[in-house]
């Protein structure tokens, strides 16, 4: 589905991205983990086309991604980044609508099945209760699910994430990547997220790559790739696979197992 080939980038005379190769295969879910300025973000945009790379190639279903005219690209792929706002006060409605211009003529309205498809992808992310609520009235949080929906509207083969959830918290964050996961499977989407909660990729991804200062490090499974040696190495603290918690400084782990730490938890 995505290629690249070769990929190298810097700010100025500052390198960051440095030969990156990468095959990301349809109907997958693919996340880039790695430290703060590991060049997570930076890579994830230049996949999806916002930025030009220095020296290599993006292949977007066998074709350059910047061979692609603007709309032609939107009607394959769509993409959700960390901080992403509107500002205007549109209705949540009139906001995941947006999602199906890609698909139209410019200036053509939208019809009653347009406005069903788009609660039905509201009531997918729970948040048809806000459809007439202006959208700069939401919490960062609910206003990410409702550019979620937006996003799946689009119908896109491949969905971009920078920490989409970011803003959620962690109940509602596991049950949006548990809802695109479950897209991935039905309808054989492919997602390419930045993630910095480990045990989230480690539990949705299918494939992980892993960087560090531009290069990446590892790639595969998650169990091939979030190994103690590897997330030690990478993020240069000692870090502990723990079941039925997750990932975790080494240190913890005693006080885990023992039930020390949900003894003083709670008390």
């Amino acid at each position: 589905m995505i290629q690249s080939k070769k990929i190298t980038f810097g700010y100025g005379s500052q390198p960051l991205l440095q030969d990156v190769h990468l095959h990301v295969k349809p109907g997958t879910f693919n996340a880039f983990i790695g430290p703060n300025g590991s060049g997570k973000t930076t890579l994830l945009k230049i996949m999806c086309g916002e930025l030009l790379p220095d020296d290599g190639e993006i292949l977007l279903k066998k074709k350059n991604i910047q061979d692609y005219k603007p709309k032609e690209k939107a009607q394959i792929q769509a993409a959700i980044f960390q901080g992403s706002a509107i500002r205007f006060p549109f209705s949540c409605l009139e906001v995941v609508l947006m999602g199906l211009y890609p698909h139209r003529e410019m200036g053509s309205g939208h019809g009653s099945s347009d406005i069903e498809e788009a609660l039905k992808f509201m009531a997918y992310t729970d948040t048809d209760h806000f459809a007439e609520r202006p959208i700069t009235e939401l919490s960062g949080g609910e206003m990410q699910r409702v550019l979620l929906a937006r996003a799946l509207i689009q119908k896109p083969e491949v969905l971009f994430l920078d920490e989409a959830f970011s803003a959620m918290d962690v109940e509602k964050r596991a049950k949006g990547l548990a809802l695109v996961k479950e897209y991935v499977v039905k309808t054989g989407l492919t997602v390419v997220a930045v993630m910095h909660d480990l045990n989230m990729a480690y539990t949705f991804a299918d494939q992980v790559v892993l960087l560090q200062e531009g290069t990446v490090y590892a790639k595969g499974t998650a169990d091939q790739v979030m190994t103690e040696k590897n997330i030690e190495s990478v993020f240069k603290i000692p870090m502990t696979r723990v079941d039925g918690v997750g990932f975790l400084p080494a240190g913890l782990r005693a006080m885990v197992e023992s039930g020390q730490l949900k003894e003083e938890s709670a008390s």
